[in-house]
């Protein structure tokens, strides 16, 4: 045998024992931990440079839609100060022509724009006159009795604030859409309460059913507890009524 063919049969069977101890190592259990544990890190390592690259996104969309919010929030701000600039230029406008028409006005009228509000909307602030309800005639031989307060309560809906306030005497109702005036310590004064023509009706039969008391067309009087309701019954004209409190110590039955 040659010096070569010696070496080369030495190589393959360098070749042939380190391939085999390969496979021994590659088969243990310590190696296959191995290789486990380093593709857990270069997973890891992949797993985190793309969640740094996603948070930089995220981060970059943030920015640009803040960036693009402030560009609106300018533009919003800008408008609102073009609407009011126009808003004063107008008021001003019309400020001088009302001081204008003022100079322009004849001395002898005491307040010019008195008139000018009461053309405008001549009832808006006047307070309409109590409704006008006959009283009842009695018999001569019972003209003697009255009505003396008792201690119960009925719910007149959003009139019952009014009927529990010390300070009111009566409660006007003047019909549908009008404001409800009431009396007392106060004067006459209008209420913001506005009763409709269903509103109307129900507070006249709730008086109906307390009393039993059937309604009628025309005059409808009854007494309950500490209140005398007196009523104008009418489809035509309208219904409306008042409401006065007896004051003084409540009677109460045993």
């Amino acid at each position: 045998m040659s010096e070569q063919d010696y070496k080369v049969q030495q190589n393959v069977g360098e070749y042939i024992f380190l391939t085999f101890t390969k496979e021994l190592i590659r088969n243990t259990e310590s190696y296959k931990k191995f290789i486990i544990n380093e593709e857990a890190r270069g997973f890891a390592v992949e797993e985190k440079q793309t969640k740094r690259s996603a948070e930089k996104e995220i981060k970059e969309e943030v920015k640009e839609s803040e960036k693009k919010e402030e560009d609106l929030k300018k533009v919003e701000k800008k408008y609102v100060q073009e609407i009011v600039r126009e808003k004063i230029k107008r008021d001003s406008q019309n400020l001088f022509q009302l001081r204008k028409r003022t100079i322009e006005t004849p001395s002898n009228e005491a307040n010019p724009f008195k008139s000018f509000f009461e053309r405008r909307n001549p009832q808006r602030w006047a307070i309409p006159p109590m409704p006008q309800i006959p009283e009842p005639r009695l018999p001569p031989t019972v003209q003697y009795l009255r009505p003396f307060p008792v201690p119960v309560e009925v719910d007149l809906k959003k009139l019952t604030p009014l009927v529990r306030d010390p300070f009111v005497r009566i409660i006007e109702c003047n019909g549908p859409g009008e404001n409800t005036v009431v009396m007392g310590t106060m004067g006459r004064k209008r209420t913001g309460i506005i009763l409709d023509k269903e509103e109307i009706e129900e507070t006249i039969k709730i008086f109906s059913e307390v009393t039993n008391i059937p309604i009628s067309e025309g005059i409808f009087r009854v007494v309950f507890g500490k209140l005398i309701f007196s009523a104008i019954v009418s489809d035509v004209i309208g219904s409306k009524f008042i409401i006065k409190k007896m004051f003084g110590p409540p009677v109460s039955f045993r």
